[in-house]
């Protein structure tokens, strides 16, 4: 009998969990019920609800993470991704050259 502190992860990439798809759906819900009664999905698209979704996301991942990973985390997503030998081998025909 497996010992109450064990815990069972599924393995990856077997789909995705309920609690992203439940995610996902509630968000989206919120999200249409709040533009709603403006009328307009343009309406609800002003400068100041941007600076609040921006501004709330980037201290909510400083609360997380600390400054340097931040930084590292704004750093790498301005840059290409990089293509290693394996996808090149792996994933583009002979002669070709993997493109992602």
């Amino acid at each position: 009998m497996a010992d109450a502190s064990t815990i069972h992860l599924p393995p990856p990439g077997t789909g995705p969990a309920l609690a992203t798809i439940l995610g996902l759906l509630c968000g989206v819900g919120l999200i249409s019920i709040a533009i709603y009664p403006g009328g307009s999905p343009v309406s609800f698209l002003t400068i100041s609800s941007i600076l609040i979704l921006i501004g709330g996301t980037l201290a909510v991942t400083t609360i997380c993470y600390s400054v340097t990973e931040v930084r590292k985390t704004i750093r790498t997503t301005g840059k290409p991704p990089q293509v290693g030998k394996f996808a090149q081998q792996h994933f583009a025909p002979d002669g070709a050259e993997a493109v992602f």
